[in-house]
């Protein structure tokens, strides 16, 4: 068999494949797997079989229970998928490793294995729920090994997976997977030179940028930032000329917070799965796993890359040329502040009375004097005035001069949602770790504190290592999106109208002290809605 192509590489080495073998003979499986495995390492690549994929808990328990119907609580279909796709996430996570690193992975189990295992039991509406919900396992070289009426073979034409006759030669069998690997190469080395283009030939539809990056944009408030997708993967951005040290260390913690968010979202899922099992709830899969991802979501780090809708750049962070950030600091005085507290606070507000809005609607439409006009609003009664000024509010024009002024400390989560929803003029000060951050009730009740304070020690690990390394402005991509931040934000009369219209819950917190004070101050205006 030939070597893989140079051009398959991932950080610097040759990128492995993932190959499954399924079919209902498990003895002959076995075989052609370990056949398959020893081609690789004959031609001096590195394997791994299936037993290194496994997982020590593979929630068989429940599965059996299921089977016999002995469960403490009745267990729905999608509650026992969950089970498989939990599973399947964890071994699939260690063959994006295996295969990044270069290694083949050589699988006689996939998530068709699952489907028949139940299929076989007479319960094909869990057979049918577990292909529906796990479409993401898509190994690079797939193959089923059975008899055109088996069950196997009817389950892998309902996903296009190539399938062979048990009855065909071994020898022959080897043959067609040592062919279909080569294909696989040849595909995956194609992939790779592509990536490998100049950024203008890629489409520039969607750039993808930092949480960091797209948070620093809103300095100038651009409004078509807001437009931002929430289109998350666990692919980080890589900061220019840290040095081969520096940046191995960066790769090495970063893959461990990485791991300790995968990990927190499985758990999460399945502790939520427990509670809905005992409470004798049915829930979709998807949208268990996106509750478990929305609530994990601080443990992104703040370099992570998002796609957004926007064709403009976003400038990630370089190093201060002027020193001007150690000019400032020398005037501070040198002692620790203290962590922030979760909080918003009105520092400032225009106008200072909200019937000026009603004498600014006024002099628009008339040839009076502003003088005039503001006698004339004197004299009339609160009435009438509240009346005139509801009357008034689609005045778009005469409340543009309208602005709040917020001191906040808050989640960094929390700032990037509420930007990204409504926007907003923003001046914030640098992340830091030191700031502190709090640990969800919920995720304290699930039993996953421990992973989170690991996380979060992480981040000051490496976020001090980088700062040590004399890279203090990078250093912030280090620093969690659940680590509280700093900033000063106006606000204008519309983005708080929209604001007081807004369901999302990523900001809800947020959102309810900044209406509760901007109703403080113009409490006629802000009752109106």
């Amino acid at each position: 068999m030939e070597k893989p192509l140079a051009e398959n590489r991932a950080g610097g080495k040759t990128k492995g494949l993932s190959i499954v073998l399924e079919g209902v003979d498990s003895k002959l499986i076995t075989e052609l797997s370990v056949a398959v495995a020893g081609i690789i390492s004959e031609s001096g690549r590195k394997v791994i079989l299936d037993n290194e994929l496994r997982n020590p808990e593979e929630n068989v328990l429940i599965a059996n229970q299921y089977l016999l119907d002995v469960t403490a609580a009745p267990l729905s279909p999608e509650t026992v998928s969950l089970m498989v796709v939990i599973k399947l996430r964890k071994r699939q996570a260690k063959v994006r490793d295996a295969k990044n690193e270069g290694t083949y992975t050589v699988s006689n189990s996939s998530w068709l294995s699952d489907a028949y295992y139940y299929e076989l039991r007479s319960k094909s509406e869990v057979s049918k729920q577990i292909i529906q919900d796990c479409d993401f396992m898509k190994p690079d070289v797939w193959l089923v090994i059975d008899e055109e009426s088996g069950v196997y073979s009817r389950l892998a034409k309902q996903v296009g997976v190539k399938v062979l006759p048990s009855s065909l030669a071994k020898t022959k069998i080897v043959s067609q997977i040592d062919a279909m690997i080569k294909l696989a190469e040849q595909n995956l080395s194609s992939q790779a030179t592509e990536k490998s283009q100049p950024a203008e030939e890629i489409p520039p539809n969607k750039p993808r940028a930092s949480y960091l990056a797209i948070t620093r944009s809103f300095f100038n408030a651009p409004p078509q930032v807001s437009n931002v997708e929430l289109r998350t993967t666990l692919e980080y951005y890589r900061p220019e000329k840290l040095g081969k040290k520096v940046l191995g260390a960066y790769d090495t913690i970063l893959k461990k917070i990485l791991q300790n968010y995968t990990q927190a979202v499985t758990d999460y899922s399945k502790h939520l799965a427990t509670q809905a099992i005992r409470n004798k709830k049915p829930f979709k899969v998807e949208k268990l796993m996106t509750e478990a991802r929305q609530l994990c979501r601080s443990l992104l780090p703040a370099c992570i890359l998002i796609d957004t809708e926007e064709t403009q750049e976003f400038e990630e962070l370089l190093e201060p040329s002027d020193g001007l950030n150690s000019k400032i600091s020398g005037l501070l005085p040198n002692i620790d502040s203290d962590p922030p507290n979760l909080q918003v606070n009105l520092v400032s507000h225009a106008p200072r009375n909200e019937f000026e809005v009603l004498e600014s609607i006024i002099f628009a439409n008339s040839d009076q004097s502003p003088a005039s006009i503001k006698r004339l609003v004197e004299e009339l009664s609160y009435e009438k005035k509240a009346k005139l000024l509801k009357d008034s509010l689609n005045q778009v024009t005469s409340l543009q001069n309208m602005t709040y002024g917020f001191d906040i400390s808050c989640e960094f989560r929390q700032l990037f949602d509420l930007l990204n929803g409504i926007g907003g003029n923003l001046t914030m000060q640098d992340l830091t770790p030191r700031n502190g951050y709090d640990i969800p009730e919920k995720i304290e009740n699930a039993g996953l504190a421990d992973l989170y304070q690991q996380s979060f020690d992480l981040s000051l690990e490496l976020y001090s290592l980088l700062q040590a390394a004399w890279f203090n402005s990078q250093a912030q991509y280090a620093v969690l999106l659940g680590h509280r931040v700093r900033c000063k934000l106006t606000l204008g009369y519309e983005q708080v109208a929209k604001l007081h219209s807004s369901k999302n819950e990523g900001f809800k917190m947020l959102a309810k002290d900044i209406k509760q004070q901007v109703s403080g101050v113009h409490s006629l205006m802000w009752s109106l809605w």
